[in-house]
C-alpha cells in the first residue's frame, strides 16, 4: 500500500522517516563536484585542481550556462525544495485529520529548513530566479509557467522558512545528525552575512 495523507504519517516514526529522504541522493548530484565548483573553487580555498577538466571553467572564470557542473546545481537545489514543499504541504494536510501533532509541526519545520538551505543556494548561484512554494501546482493545465523572482526575494523566502525552523525545531536533534533550532539560526546567520545585515548576522 502506498502512502497516503489518509493512511500515513500518523505517527512520529512515519513523519521522520519521509524527512529522512531530504537528506540523501537528492543531493548527490550536487555534494559530488558542483558544490565544491561554486564555492570553493571559485573562492580560492581549494587546491590541486588547476588542470582538472571537471573543474577548469570554475578555476579560471570562464564559466558556461551549459557546464554540467550549473545543471547539477539547478537540478539538485530545485528537487530537494520540491521534495520539501511536498511534504510540507503533506503534512499542512494530515494536522487536518489528526490535529496539531508535535511530530508534524517538526516534520514540517525540518522540512522548511531544508528548503531554505537551497533557496539560499539558487540565490547565491544563479541570483534571481524562480520560487516554487507548491511543484504539484506545475502539472496543472496552463501553469508550467514560473515567473523569475529577485534574489532579494529569493533569500527572503529562505529566510522566512528559516524562522519557522527556528522556532518549531527542538533545540537537540531528535537523531543523530537531523537539523536543530541551532542549524536554523546558524544557516540564517549565513545568509544575513551573505546580504552584508551585520546586526541581524
Amino acid at each position: 500500500v502506498q502512502p497516503t495523507v489518509d493512511n500515513y504519517y500518523n505517527n512520529a516514526e512515519q513523519v521522520y522517516g519521509a524527512t529522512g529522504l531530504l537528506y540523501n541522493n537528492t543531493w548527490d548530484t550536487w555534494s559530488d563536484k558542483a558544490f565544491t565548483s561554486v564555492g570553493d573553487v571559485l573562492g580560492g580555498t581549494v587546491t590541486g585542481v588547476a588542470g582538472n577538466s571537471q573543474y577548469n571553467s570554475f578555476y579560471n572564470f570562464n564559466i558556461q550556462s551549459t557546464d554540467g557542473l550549473i545543471a547539477d546545481t539547478w537540478y539538485s537545489c530545485y528537487k530537494a525544495a520540491g521534495n520539501a514543499s511536498v511534504l510540507i504541504q503533506t503534512f499542512e494536510a494530515k494536522k487536518g485529520q489528526i490535529g496539531d501533532q508535535p511530530f508534524l509541526t517538526i516534520g514540517i519545520a525540518e522540512a522548511r529548513f531544508v528548503r531554505a538551505f537551497a533557496y539560499f543556494y539558487i540565490g547565491r548561484a544563479f541570483g534571481d530566479a524562480p520560487i516554487v512554494p507548491s511543484p504539484l501546482d506545475l502539472t496543472k493545465p496552463g501553469q508550467s509557467l514560473v515567473p523569475r523572482h529577485l534574489q532579494k526575494d529569493v533569500l527572503r523566502f529562505a529566510i522566512e522558512d528559516l524562522q519557522f525552523a527556528e522556532a518549531n525545531l527542538p533545540e537537540e536533534s531528535y537523531q543523530p545528525a537531523r537539523v536543530n533550532k541551532y542549524s536554523a539560526k546558524g544557516l540564517m546567520a549565513k545568509i544575513y552575512l551573505y546580504l552584508k545585515d551585520y546586526d541581524k548576522a
